[in-house]
């Protein structure tokens, strides 16, 4: 028992005072998470819906096959059937695997291409810093459904018009994370250890990447958990265009548009309902957890 101890003892002793830094900056965060109510809710809804869109699809019948008529909530289906009698409980279950896909990827790969873009801009400066920010000023102008509509309107009958709206939101997103790092990176450039690590001839790329963007994560953690609502929020409303997913597979904007035209408002209104909640919900969840972060990590926000 003494042996144990003594070599868990000399095991936390041996750790480097980085790692024990390390170590210590994650306890607080979490610490902070758990007093932070709005972002440990958002965080625990944030995972249950990650989990339904893992596993949700094997507790389910198949959400494109019809059960006979158009029926209200019951104990056999639990949210009702639609007018083409497809359970709407299976199909919700199987629309959130799609929205968090497209929310988490789209967000992923915006923050890719954008970290890279505005790193770059705000890194080398001069006519480099011009050329990318100009047209990420471009894009920016355009709003994300029009640019989708306008995508799917010249390039529809070539590309998937499920694809093009996911490519739209992703071209849409890219330069609020570009303008959040140049920021982040024109401010950071001029401090002492960049200074350090140019004499000592590192090369540029590393000193971005490696010295840099550790001290830029803490935004782009926020702004990236942010942009995924956003993302599940313009699918959505492409959905309801008829321009996003295509049926029969279950999304939940294209679950409205279906209610809609079935003039299920009144009639049938369980058909809007839990679709428009499910999207209520996962959105709110997203926000609750991307401000709690943003209190949790921005030191400027007075917590």
């Amino acid at each position: 028992m003494e042996r144990k101890k003594d070599s868990q003892t000399t095991t936390a002793s041996s750790a480097t005072p980085e790692q024990k830094l390390h170590h210590s900056r994650a306890r607080d965060m979490w610490a902070a998470m758990f007093d932070n109510k709005a972002a440990f809710i958002g965080l625990i809804i944030v995972v249950f819906l990650i989990l339904i869109a893992i596993f949700g699809r094997f507790f389910v019948t198949d959400p494109t096959i019809g059960h006979g008529h158009e029926s209200p909530p019951s104990s056999e289906h639990w949210f009702g059937t639609d007018n083409l009698g497809r359970d709407i409980f299976s199909r919700v279950i199987a629309g959130t695997g799609i929205s968090i896909t497209v929310g988490i990827v789209g967000a992923l790969v915006s923050l890719i291409f954008g970290t890279i873009l505005g790193a770059i801009a705000g890194y080398m400066g001069g006519k480099i810093d011009t050329i990318i920010m100009r047209i990420m000023d471009m894009v920016l102008a355009i709003p994300s459904i029009l640019l989708a509509i306008s995508l799917i309107a010249a390039l529809g009958r070539v590309y998937d018009k499920t694809v093009l709206a996911v490519i739209a939101i992703i071209v849409v997103a890219i330069p609020e994370f570009a303008r959040i790092v140049r920021g982040c990176v024109l401010s950071e450039k001029e401090n002492d250890y960049v200074q350090a690590a140019k004499v000592i001839g590192n090369r540029d790329f590393s000193i971005i990447f490696k010295h840099i963007m550790p001290n830029v994560m803490s935004s782009l953690i926020v702004r990236g958990t942010l942009e995924v609502s956003t993302a599940i929020l313009n699918v959505a409303a492409l959905g309801f265009l008829g321009l996003g997913v295509q049926p029969p597979h279950p999304e939940w904007g294209t679950m409205l548009s279906d209610a809609h035209k079935a003039n299920a408002i009144f009639s049938a209104p369980y058909m809007m309902i839990f679709p428009g909640l499910a999207i209520t919900i996962t959105v709110l969840a997203f926000n609750m957890l991307g401000d709690g972060l943003r209190d949790i990590l921005d030191p400027k926000s007075g917590r």
